[in-house]
């Protein structure tokens, strides 16, 4: 497969899984159980959107484009967190959980996308085996010569 479309597939993967977890994030804030808060998804704002970019990071090999999931990320939940006209609001600005997970995931987000710039390009896998320890230990003296040091030549 050419390396080109397998970046360009694996950002698009990377995008749109952002964008799928974010609107999923959105609606699990007011998650309760048993009537008591469970801030869950401040956890998986943070793993996700780390993993995310560290995926498409993997895959694409560009620190530009491992960037991109965090940037749809973070826009989708800040479009979510405006209010319409009529004043409907996915993400509350007077919520606990709504304002940890803009915290949580941008700051991941940031964490994410800081951690791939400062990585080096994976070393690519070659077909020749690297060179063995034996060839860089050897003497440049070609005459043999004996273990005991008489300049006797060795049995072959």
């Amino acid at each position: 497969m050419s390396r080109l479309v397998i970046q360009i597939t694996g950002t698009i993967v990377g995008v749109w899984a952002a964008v799928v977890t974010a609107i999923v994030e959105a609606f699990l804030v007011p998650l309760r159980i048993a009537g008591y808060r469970v801030p869950i998804v401040l956890l998986c704002a943070v793993v996700i959107n780390i993993a995310l970019i560290w995926f498409t990071w993997w895959v694409t090999e560009n620190r530009f484009l491992a960037v991109l999931p965090a940037l749809s990320w973070s826009l989708t939940i800040l479009l979510m967190s405006a209010g319409t006209s009529e004043g409907d609001v996915i993400l509350p600005g007077n919520d606990w959980v709504s304002l940890g997970l803009l915290l949580l995931g941008m700051a991941a987000c940031a964490f994410g996308g800081y951690s791939v710039t400062l990585k080096s390009p994976r070393p690519r896998i070659s077909a020749t085996p690297p060179a063995s320890s034996q060839d860089s230990t050897r003497t440049s003296d070609p005459s043999p010569t004996s273990a005991s040091g008489t300049g006797q030549a060795r049995d072959a």
